[in-house]
């Protein structure tokens, strides 16, 4: 078990986090992008996602967004 920061950026500015505390370790469960099971689901269009094993900083994220806008300058 661990303990994770999620941090969530919206068009590259932070928009939330949060801590998700006793995380399991061995990745049995599901991950799900954009909603839980079938009872939440995100009603917006995701039009990017990147998943790394470690942290990037801020100025980071602002670069990855700033690049994406190249190939999606419309969302």
């Amino acid at each position: 078990q661990m303990c994770i920061r999620d941090s969530f950026y919206v068009d590259g500015q932070l928009s939330s986090s949060v801590v998700l505390p006793d995380l399991p370790t061995d990745n049995s469960g599901s991950f799900r992008i954009g909603g839980l099971g079938t009872s939440q689901q995100f009603p917006g269009l995701i039009a990017e996602v990147r998943i790394y094993a470690r942290a990037l900083s801020p100025e980071e994220i602002r670069w990855l967004y700033e690049l994406g806008r190249q190939f999606y300058p419309e969302v």
